[in-house]
């Protein structure tokens, strides 16, 4: 057998090695939120919202290493017209943890129904996320590091590279983040700062820019996964 095709072999046969170590997590939906925190601006601010953006349907992967949290890797994708608009149960549930990593320091105001799905339509619009040209949204950690870092009121173990690709376009960003896995659960918890503008998106504005989203936005990630039997 040539050297070269020995290494091949070789290579392939470490990959699989290396991928029979990983064990697979399926995540918990009814403990875990991939949201987008979109945050007022302009001279009206006052009388506007910060919004929570999150899908209500998705799906995912998840697989880690138990001795090595820097084997974990982490991929997402849901349907546009799954985004959700500011639930009231889920501003109650999530702003305590969006405001210990520094997101938000005011609290959520509550949004009637019919404007939350006046909101939902002008998001998912052709002026903004454009489903119609792009339907999915996904998100994606390629690299995972350990890095001791304080943001907020939190203290985070690591630092994720996440590829998020929103509108046709893909950023990629390393984000603090800490992880912990515990008799079979893994523990996610993750920020990321964005722009619109980074999506060839141009921030909702209203009243001739007196109330508006503010171009930069916060990517908020809590996952909880148990071990797949």
């Amino acid at each position: 057998m040539r050297v070269g095709k020995f290494l091949g072999c070789l290579a392939i046969m470490f990959d699989v090695s290396a991928s029979a170590l990983a064990t697979e997590y399926a995540v918990e939906p009814a403990d875990s939120i991939f949201a987008v925190v979109v945050h007022k601006a302009g001279i009206a601010a006052r009388f506007a919202h910060n919004h929570l953006v999150y899908p209500n349907e998705y799906a995912t992967t998840l697989s880690a290493e138990n001795d090595d949290l820097a084997t974990t890797r982490f991929s997402l994708t849901f349907a546009v017209d799954k985004l959700q608009v500011d639930a009231p149960d889920m501003h109650k549930k999530w702003y305590p943890s969006i405001e210990a990593a520094g997101i938000l320091d005011e609290p959520f105001k509550e949004v009637d129904e019919k404007d939350r799905q006046t909101i939902a339509e002008h998001m998912r619009g052709k002026d903004q996320l454009d489903s119609a040209t792009y339907p999915e949204i996904s998100a994606k950690v390629t690299q995972v590091s350990a890095k001791a870092q304080r943001v907020g009121k939190l203290d985070y173990t690591h630092t994720a590279t996440l590829e998020f690709t929103v509108h046709g376009k893909t950023i990629a960003r390393e984000c603090p983040a800490s992880l912990a896995i515990v008799n079979g659960t893994v523990t996610v918890e993750a920020r990321g700062n964005f722009t619109f503008a980074e999506f060839g998106i141009k921030p909702y504005s209203a009243m001739a820019g007196a109330v508006k989203n503010r171009d930069a936005f916060h990517l908020y990630v809590h996952v909880v996964a148990k071990e797949k039997s």
